[in-house]
C-alpha cells in the first residue's frame, strides 16, 4: 500500500505542478496585474478544478460498479495520458504569456477555464482510475481526496502567479532592464554630444604622411 500512496503523491505534484493552461495564465496575470490581483483568478481555477476532480471521482466510481469491465479501459486512458505528457515536454509549447492577456482574469474565466481544460479533465479521470482503491469508493474519501487535490493545484497556481509577479518586478523595478534602458539611452545622448571631425581636417589628415608635413606657404589640403 505504501509504494501505492508514493506513486500517487509523485504523479499528482509532477503533474500538478508542470506548465499547463492554469499555471501558465496564473503566471502571465500575474506578470501583468501583480499576485494580489490573480487571487481571485486563482480562486475560480481552485473552485473549478474541485468540481471537476469530484465529477471525475463520481463518474469513475458509478462507471466502475456498473459495469467493471469498464475500468481497466479507463486506466489504459490513463497510461495513454501519461505516456502523452511524456512526450510533450520534448515538444514546443504551444502556450504563452499571451494566453493570460486574451483570456479574462476574474473568478468566473477562472472556474469556465476548468470545464475546457483537456489537462485537468484527463487527469481526473486518469487519478480515480488509477487509484480508485485509495481516494474513491466511499463519499467521504471521494470529497477529501478532491479537496486536497485542489488545494494542490491552488498550491501551484499561486506559486506560479508568484513567479510571475517577482519575474515582472525584476524587469521593470529598479536594478532592471528599465534601469539598463535608461542608462543606455543616457550613453547615446552622451555619444551624440560629442563634435564629429570637420571634412577638411580629416582631408588633412588623410594627405599628411607620418613624418611629412605641407610646406610653408603651401595650401594644406592642395596636392601639389
Amino acid at each position: 500500500m505504501q509504494p501505492l500512496w508514493a506513486s500517487l503523491f509523485i504523479y499528482a505534484l509532477v503533474t500538478t505542478f508542470t506548465p499547463g493552461p492554469n499555471n501558465i495564465t496564473s503566471s502571465a496575470i500575474g506578470m501583468r496585474l501583480g499576485y494580489v490581483k490573480t487571487l481571485p483568478y486563482i480562486g475560480g481555477i481552485t473552485l473549478g478544478f474541485l468540481v471537476v476532480m469530484l465529477a471525475s471521482g463520481l463518474l469513475t466510481d458509478l462507471a466502475s460498479r456498473a459495469y467493471r469491465g469498464i475500468l481497466p479501459w479507463f486506466k489504459w486512458i490513463g497510461v495513454a495520458y501519461m505516456a502523452w505528457l511524456a512526450v510533450s515536454l520534448f515538444l514546443p509549447s504551444r502556450h504563452g504569456p499571451a494566453d493570460g492577456q486574451r483570456r479574462g482574469d476574474g473568478f468566473a474565466s477562472g472556474v469556465l477555464l476548468q470545464l475546457v481544460n483537456p489537462k485537468v479533465i484527463l487527469y481526473g479521470i486518469t487519478i480515480y482510475s488509477s487509484f480508485h482503491l485509495l481516494i474513491s469508493g466511499t463519499p467521504a474519501r471521494l470529497v477529501g481526496s478532491s479537496v486536497l487535490l485542489s488545494l494542490l493545484g491552488c498550491a501551484s497556481t499561486s506559486l506560479w502567479a508568484v513567479m510571475g509577479s517577482v519575474f515582472s518586478r525584476l524587469l521593470t523595478g529598479e536594478g532592471g532592464v528599465s534601469r539598463l534602458h535608461h542608462r543606455d539611452g543616457a550613453s547615446a545622448r552622451a555619444l551624440r554630444g560629442i563634435p564629429r571631425p570637420s571634412l577638411s581636417s580629416r582631408t588633412e589628415t588623410r594627405l599628411t604622411r607620418p613624418g611629412q608635413f605641407p610646406a610653408a606657404g603651401a595650401d594644406a589640403t592642395s596636392p601639389c
